[in-house]
């Protein structure tokens, strides 16, 4: 009877310690795939800045098992440099669209929860801006 008692408790603990691993992620990079909707400021509700446009980002894995990042609605970024770690990601964004000028974006955000990105953005004019991205799904 105590050799029952004993497997039915090391099953109970096996099984709650099993339940406990599955909320978090097996990588980091699994943190952040998704589509996320980009606004500029801290505050989702008004727009703290003169831009006026939301950016579309996907984050995914390539198929050598690299994170990634396009943006959906404007072909004209190209990702590079993604740094992804528990509580924050940083990356950079080239705007290609005009071929005379290299413009660069470093985003620097942090975790704020499972669905919800804040940080800066400093670019290679100088500007810099509080920036928000919330993963649409």
């Amino acid at each position: 009877m105590k050799k029952h008692l004993q497997f039915i408790l090391l099953i109970i603990a096996l099984s709650s310690f099993t339940f406990s691993q599955a909320d978090e992620p097996k990588r980091v990079e699994d943190n952040y795939f998704g589509i996320w909707t980009v606004h500029w400021g801290n505050d989702l509700k008004r727009n703290e800045s003169s831009i006026d446009y939301v950016d579309t980002f996907k984050i995914e894995l390539n198929p050598k098992g690299k994170l990634i990042i396009s943006c959906i609605n404007y072909e004209y970024y190209v990702f590079s440099e993604i740094k992804p770690t528990k509580s924050s990601i940083n990356f950079l964004a080239e705007n290609t669209e005009d071929p005379t000028e290299r413009f660069m974006i470093n985003y620097k955000l942090k975790r704020v929860n499972h669905d919800l990105l804040k940080g800066t953005i400093h670019n290679s004019r100088g500007q810099r801006n509080h920036i928000t991205l919330k993963r649409f799904k």
